[in-house]
């Protein structure tokens, strides 16, 4: 991948710094283990990755799922790269779920005006413009409504903006880390909405 025409820009500057970092990364897991000093043959490690980028207010926000940043080497490239590159936060999900491993504060979006904190791993919508429309035909269709369920509310992407038109909204999300998300904003933000 060399250029998206959906991809925000910010996110395709950071494709050429995360290949060099992958490829740092790999060779520091497939230099031989053992005995100080000993001699024989290391094999180079495949390695693949699902790498996630996300926009928030503190900047880039960046995860990485499939790789296990093992010993001293590969998480001081991990730190460096989010240093050198001005990320607002790094994800590493190790195969034991998402965590930060970079945050030097906490993350944010912005949702129907309300700013919302971002659990590593949730999801946004793919564009911001993409959100908008969206937003903008559910408040469209449910304009004037007094009451509103907001079923797999997530973050509360469209129970934040219907809840700032006046309706009374119920929020309903399994997702404990994305409902908790929610449900805080809210209550900060004193708006009509209900999370569960």
């Amino acid at each position: 991948l060399t250029e998206c025409h959906v991809m925000l820009p910010e996110f395709t500057a950071l494709l050429a710094p995360l290949r060099k970092l992958l490829i740092k990364w790999g060779q520091t897991q497939s230099e031989p283990k053992g005995r100080r000093g000993a001699k024989g043959k290391h094999s180079h490690a495949r390695m693949a990755a699902d790498v996630d980028f996300a926009m928030t207010q503190q900047g880039v926000d960046v995860a990485i799922k499939g790789l296990k940043a093992e010993g001293l080497t590969a998480t001081e490239l991990l730190l460096d790269f989010a240093k050198d590159n001005g990320l607002a936060r790094v994800v590493l999900d190790q195969g034991y779920g998402p965590e930060a491993v970079w945050e030097p504060e906490p993350v944010t979006v912005l949702l129907g005006g309300v700013q919302v904190q971002l659990p590593p791993g949730a999801f946004l919508q793919a564009t911001l413009d993409g959100e908008e429309a969206l937003v903008g035909a559910a408040c469209e269709w449910l304009a004037g409504a007094v009451n509103v369920a907001d079923l797999f509310s997530g973050l509360g992407t469209f129970a934040f903006a219907l809840a700032g038109q006046g309706a009374r909204v119920l929020g309903v999300e399994g997702a404990r880390d994305l409902h908790q998300a929610c449900k805080s904003a809210a209550e900060r933000a004193q708006l009509p909405l209900f999370a569960m």
